[in-house]
């Protein structure tokens, strides 16, 4: 038989402090975060990527993965979502008290960010995504729990309609956690119930796999949340004059008071932030790879100075040889066996759970050629025990701002990194990184 081979292309996108990565998979296009700091430089990249899809297969992209609801990372969502289709969108389950805890965050009081923090599911929805696929923490519905009346409604197989998304190897939220957050969520004014009855939302668990076609797969770590940074926010939240009708829809009415909200900003900051170096949010890792290894021709790799009448500057690891043959030095074999995946960490701190971490996605970490660093290369959620757990890692990429005043990356993550001889870039506003 025949070998086959997939077309495939990655992108870490130029856009500063945040991240943009997408990747073709055959006609298959999905995406891991969309934002940046700068929304404008979000919007560019968005909008370039949109424009250059259309007129490829369907133009749609399959699949969205959101890490989490930071600014910086979903800051592009309203420019993606206004200029292409997307089917099937997968994200972590914040609390109502998470995402209030993110509206202190922005600096500034932008209405549409307000508003999917209010009802992220709603927002999604209104903008014409197919299916919805909340990452929630909970034990997972056992193959005998026939469930209550909310499974009762559910629609379909999971291999979402006429979408190539397969979330059938992907675990249910057990019934009990799952009624609990329909009825935080009605509490705060979202109706979720319905969209599950509908058809148009999933809660999962990170416990398993899902696949694009049969080509390719993709497993999740969900990081939670410290409890004791909630109960901290809510203690901090009690001590302020709430709005009127407070107790009705607590979230919904917060959202929507915009004293309110620069208070809960000045107690986030002089009081939550006092002691604490680095807020533990959640964040959802991606791993993803071939399901057939055989599928996965040799790559070579290599710096290539590539510059476009755009002025990015692009490095690339590619398939074919360099066409400027100047200043291009290239190794074979970047992928070969075993590693073959993608770690993409998003603002993952590798100093909590790392244990849990590492035991849920087990043999992926052996098998990983490129790694996200997580969180831009800040200090705090670097952990360099993850080297040593990525041992076949070839590349490993840093996104964040030329000038941003976080100090990121950390001279300590780069240090540790390249002593080990460790392949690493930076993509910022004018370097992307392309591997096709």
């Amino acid at each position: 038989m025949p070998q086959q081979h997939i077309e495939c292309e990655f992108c870490f996108h130029n856009v500063g402090q945040g991240l943009f990565y997408t990747g073709h998979v055959d006609d298959l296009k999905f995406i891991y975060d969309c934002g940046s700091q700068k929304e404008a430089c979000a919007e560019k990249a968005v909008v370039s990527y949109c424009s250059a899809i259309q007129g490829k297969s369907s133009g749609k992209v399959s699949l969205l993965v959101l890490s989490h609801l930071h600014y910086d990372h979903i800051s592009g969502l309203k420019a993606l979502l206004a200029h292409t289709t997307v089917e099937v969108a997968v994200l972590p389950y914040l609390t109502p008290w998470e995402r209030l805890l993110l509206a202190c965050v922005v600096p500034d009081y932008l209405q549409w960010y307000l508003d999917i923090l209010k009802d992220p599911v709603g927002f999604l929805s209104e903008y014409k995504v197919g299916k919805v696929v909340l990452i929630a923490h909970g034990r997972p519905k056992e193959p005998n729990d026939r469930g209550g009346s909310d499974s009762s409604h559910r629609s379909g197989p999971d291999l979402i309609g006429d979408t190539p998304v397969d979330m059938r190897e992907l675990a249910d939220l057990n019934e009990d956690d799952l009624h609990k957050i329909f009825q935080k969520e009605e509490e705060n004014g979202n109706d979720w119930r319905k969209l599950y009855r509908d058809g148009k939302l999933m809660v999962k668990t990170h416990d398993g796999v899902f696949r694009l076609r049969n080509l390719w797969e993709f497993a999740l770590y969900n990081q939670p949340v410290a409890d004791d940074c909630i109960e901290a926010f809510k203690n901090c939240v009690s001590q302020l004059p709430a709005p009127a009708d407070y107790d009705k829809f607590p979230l919904t009415l917060l959202l929507k008071e915009k004293n309110f909200i620069k208070e809960l900003r000045k107690c986030y900051c002089e009081d939550l932030m006092r002691d604490r170096d680095d807020l533990n949010f959640t964040s959802l890792v991606l791993w993803h790879g071939p399901i057939n290894p055989d599928w996965w021709p040799k790559l070579q790799w290599g710096h290539c100075p590539c510059y476009a009448s755009d002025g990015i500057y692009r490095t690339k690891f590619a398939l074919e040889a360099c066409a400027i043959g100047v200043g291009c030095s290239f190794v074979v074999d970047l992928f070969r066996k075993p590693a073959l995946g993608q770690l993409l960490t998003g603002d993952m701190n590798l100093n909590n759970n790392y244990e849990a971490f590492k035991g849920h996605l087990g043999t992926r970490l052996e098998s990983t050629a490129v790694c996200l660093v997580p969180h831009h290369g800040s200090g705090h959620s670097w952990n360099n025990k993850i080297i040593e757990d990525l041992p076949w890692c070839k590349i490993w990429v840093i996104s964040a701002g030329r000038e941003n005043h976080y100090y990121h990356p950390h001279k300590e993550v780069l240090q540790d990194l390249l002593q080990r001889g460790k392949a690493l870039c930076v993509v910022h506003e004018n370097l992307c990184l392309i591997i096709n």
